[in-house]
Parts: C-alpha cells; sequence; structure tokens
C-alpha cells in the first residue's frame, strides 16, 4: 500500500470520528431548529472542505477523500436540512475542484450519499435507534454501497474492481476501527456524562427539597444542609458546620425517645418519630424527622441523612380536634365522653384507695325563662360563666362537665367525709347564686343539685349519674336554689 494511500485512508478515518465526536458534543443543543440546523450544515460543509483540500488521487481523475462521512454523520445527528446544505457545499467544491466528465461523477455521489444518509436516519429516527456504533457503522455501509454504484454507472467494471480492491478492505477496516474506538471513548463519556447528571441531579434535589435536610458524618457532625433547613431553624449553614445537631435540641423531648432512636439507627439504621427542636429565634416547635444511616461496601457507617418538617400546625390540628372531641365547645369544661372516661378512671382510683367519690348533678332553675327573656345570646354568657365559677369552686384534680343544655355535673375525688361534700356544695350554691353581670343585664341565676357518693350509691358512672339525676330532682321539687343527697327510699 502506497504512503499517499496510506494517509488517505487515516485522514478519511480520523475525520470520520472526529465528526462522530462533534456531533455527539453538541447535538442535544442544535436539534430541531430549522436555522440552527442549516448554520450546522453549513459549518460542516467547509469541515468537509477543509477535509479535501489535500487531494490523493488513486488514478487519472480519481481522488480520494472524507466528505461522504460528513454529510452521513451529519444526517444521522441532526436532520435533513444540515445533510443538504453541508452536501450542496462539498458538492460545489468537488465539481469546480474536478475538471471534465468526472464533475458529474462527484455530484452525483455526493446526491447519493446525501439521499441514502436521509433515508436511512429517518428510518432509524423512526424506530428509535440511537446507537452511535450502529449509525456509524451503517454510514460505513451507505459510503461503500454507494460508491461502489456510482463507480460501476461511470467507471465501469474494471476501475471499480480496482478501485474496491485497492482501497475498500483497508478503508472499511481503517473506519471500522476509527469507529468502534471513538464509540468506545464515547461510551465512557456518555457514563461520565450521566453520572454527573446524576450528581447534579441529587444536589439540585437536595438543595430544592421542601424538607430541611441534614447530613453529618460518622461522628454526627454537620458537614451539609439544605436551604430548607436554614429557613425552618434560622441557622445559615456555615453557622452549624462542624456541629452536633443536639445544639438544635429545646430539651423538651424525653431522653428515652433519643435512646429509641439510637437503638434503631444502630439495629436497624432507619428511625422516624417527633422531636421537639429550638430555631434560632429560641422559638420551641415540633418536627417529625426521618433518619437513615449510610454505610460503605465495608458496612462501616459513613453518614448520617436527617430530614425534618415543622408539624406546628399539624399538632394544632390535632390539639383543635382533640379538645372539640373531649371538651364542651361553648363553656370549656369536659363533655359527656370525657366525663365518663374520667369518672370511670376516679372510681378505680377510689376502690384502690378505699376513698369516696362525690358526684354533683347541677341543673340551673327557670333557664329556659333567661333564655326567652333576655335571649340566646345573654343564655350563652350565662353558661360560659358558670362552667367557670365551678372549676373556681374546685380542686384542679376534681371534674367539673357539661351534659348539655344547663346541666353540669361536678365530681368530687379523694372525699375524707360528707361533711367535705357539703362545705364544697354549699359554696358553689352561693357562687352560682351571685348576680350575673351580662351584656349590661344584670341576671340571677339558682342551681339545683344532686348528690350520691360512691361506694354506697353505685360504682359505676351510669348508675351514679342517675342517682345524681333524682336527687337533683327531688330538690327542684322542694323548691330549688338547693341540694339534696340520693336516698335509695
Amino acid at each position: 500500500m502506497s504512503e499517499d494511500l496510506l494517509l488517505s485512508l487515516l485522514n478519511n478515518a480520523t475525520l470520520y470520528a472526529a465528526v462522530v465526536l462533534v456531533s455527539h458534543l453538541i447535538m442535544d443543543k442544535m436539534r430541531d431548529n430549522p436555522v440552527r440546523d442549516m448554520l450546522l450544515g453549513g459549518a460542516f460543509g467547509l469541515f468537509g472542505v477543509l477535509g479535501m483540500m489535500v487531494p490523493v488521487e488513486l488514478f487519472d481523475g480519481m481522488i480520494f477523500d472524507g466528505r461522504n462521512a460528513v454529510i452521513i454523520v451529519v444526517s444521522f445527528f441532526f436532520s435533513w436540512r444540515s445533510a443538504v446544505v453541508a452536501g450542496v457545499i462539498i458538492g460545489a467544491y468537488r465539481y469546480f475542484v474536478i475538471a471534465g466528465p468526472l464533475a458529474l461523477l462527484a455530484l452525483t455521489g455526493v446526491a447519493m450519499v446525501v439521499l441514502a444518509a436521509i433515508l436511512v436516519s429517518k428510518y432509524l429516527k423512526k424506530h428509535n435507534v440511537s446507537s452511535l456504533m450502529v449509525m456509524a457503522l451503517l454510514g460505513g455501509a451507505i459510503q461503500a454501497i454507494t460508491l461502489v454504484f456510482v463507480y460501476l454507472l461511470f467507471l465501469g467494471t474494471e476501475q471499480t474492481y480496482a478501485v474496491v480492491t485497492k482501497v475498500g478492505l483497508p478503508l472499511s477496516i481503517s473506519v471500522t476501527v476509527a469507529v468502534l474506538f471513538i464509540s468506545g471513548l464515547l461510551m465512557i463519556d456518555n457514563r461520565r456524562r450521566v453520572s454527573e447528571e446524576g450528581l447534579n441531579l441529587y444536589a439540585k434535589v437536595f438543595e430544592n427539597s421542601g424538607e430541611a435536610i441534614v447530613i453529618t458524618n460518622k461522628q454526627n457532625k454537620i458537614i451539609a444542609t439544605n436551604s430548607a433547613f436554614s429557613l425552618l431553624t434560622g441557622y445559615s449553614g456555615e453557622e452549624v458546620k462542624g456541629q452536633n445537631p443536639k445544639i438544635l435540641s429545646s430539651g423538651k423531648t424525653p431522653e428515652h425517645v433519643y435512646q429509641e432512636m439510637w437503638a434503631n439507627l444502630n439495629d436497624v439504621g432507619f428511625w422516624q418519630g417527633e422531636l421537639w427542636d429550638r430555631k434560632k429565634t429560641d422559638e420551641v416547635y415540633p418536627k417529625w424527622a426521618v433518619i437513615s444511616v449510610i454505610r460503605n461496601e465495608q458496612n462501616e457507617i459513613t453518614n448520617y441523612i436527617a430530614s425534618y418538617i415543622d408539624i406546628s400546625e399539624r399538632k394544632a390540628a390535632e390539639a383543635r380536634v382533640h379538645y372539640l372531641a373531649h371538651y364542651d365547645v361553648l363553656t370549656g369544661v369536659l363533655n359527656r365522653f370525657s366525663l365518663e372516661s374520667q369518672l370511670a378512671q376516679a372510681l378505680l382510683a377510689g376502690q384502690r384507695d378505699n376513698k369516696m367519690i362525690a358526684v354533683l348533678f347541677l341543673d340551673l332553675d327557670e333557664f329556659k325563662a333567661i333564655n326567652d327573656n333576655f335571649g340566646h345570646r345573654v343564655g350563652d354568657e350565662i353558661l360560659k360563666q358558670t362552667g367557670k365559677r365551678l372549676q373556681k369552686c374546685v380542686r384542679s384534680s376534681d371534674i367539673v362537665a357539661r351534659l348539655g343544655g344547663d346541666e353540669f355535673v361536678v365530681v368530687l375525688t379523694d372525699v375524707e367525709s360528707l361533711e367535705n361534700t357539703v362545705l364544697v356544695t354549699e359554696k358553689i350554691l352561693n357562687e352560682l347564686g351571685r348576680c350575673y353581670g351580662i351584656l349590661g343585664n344584670n341576671v340571677s341565676v339558682t342551681p339545683s343539685i344532686g348528690i350520691c357518693i360512691s361506694p354506697s350509691d353505685g360504682n359505676d358512672p351510669d348508675t351514679l349519674l342517675m342517682c345524681a339525676d333524682t336527687a337533683m330532682y327531688k330538690a327542684k321539687s322542694l323548691g330549688r336554689n338547693n341540694y339534696q343527697f340520693y336516698d335509695k327510699n
């Protein structure tokens, strides 16, 4: 093989590989834009012309170069517009450089390569084929087939055979080796890019997450935080870097929670739960934390990663639901549901400690007349103040509840004697009997109170409430504004 021919083959293979590489690097930015496609076609057309400026004459009038590689790759990686523009520029250059009858051969060859490349590229795109190696090898096949066809058409069998035998096999080998080599490089580059894109994606997810994220090293020292962390806590990443996350603790979280957290992290590598932290402003808030352990290939702990969300609103909503479920909305005292459960607990404690329990059932006398004469707004205010007055008359360990309407229940726990019950009951009578000043009206209300004692009158909430209710009606029948103990007889 002559030095000129070897140089030409290497030139062609190098040109082919370079175009593949350049196309790969910029194709994402140049796809599906007609103006840029045409400009790109012009740029690659000039690139192809540069490859033809040192012609190698195989025999009289036959010049060998790598123009077809440029057209094929441009068509595969960009669009038919790019291929046409590049083909026109390359064809025009060949037409003016080659004199004589072979000028038509050059134009025809370029036109056939453009047409074949466009058709195959459309087929590949239709069938979603994106492999660089497949495209490159098909490009080499198109180049060989079209050139053989053109040579047979214009040169005849003898000259075509000479070209194929002298150039075809070395060309195929050199182009294939170049394509495989550049494909290998591109695969490595693709993997690097995918890895970088993955890392960039993770970094964006980390930084733009709506949850506060903290990453610590194996010594549990903070090494990274995101913007949501700063927004939530008020601390910048630099302020807490190198610190232990316990600097955020408010001291309100029970110690056993931390013990459980570390036990789970050491055993299963994961924990989630509620913690109470303190912001930079000293505001204490509840957060829901999810913490995971990161280990290396040797199963050694390398990092801890934790994400947090502020659950203050959720806790407030839960507290509101709990309040509505257990307290009377109007007066703020316990409702019937909570009365029954707390009375049952008080009875169990009384039985255990051998203590008496007193249940007082109160009904406001002539309350309907107050609503009729002064309106429900005044009636509601009286009920509110009644609840507050009752709470003032008893201990914090006692129970005050509203059953509904104008009916209230007071439970006295740990009663030492009946005399103590009488003292509290008379205190309630006097307190509720004081005049109510409401919305410019002076309203007087009196209660009728029924009393029963556990264990003598019963040991369960239903029985005691029924007995106290019976005693209350007895007090009403005796003129109201008094109290009566339950009498089984």
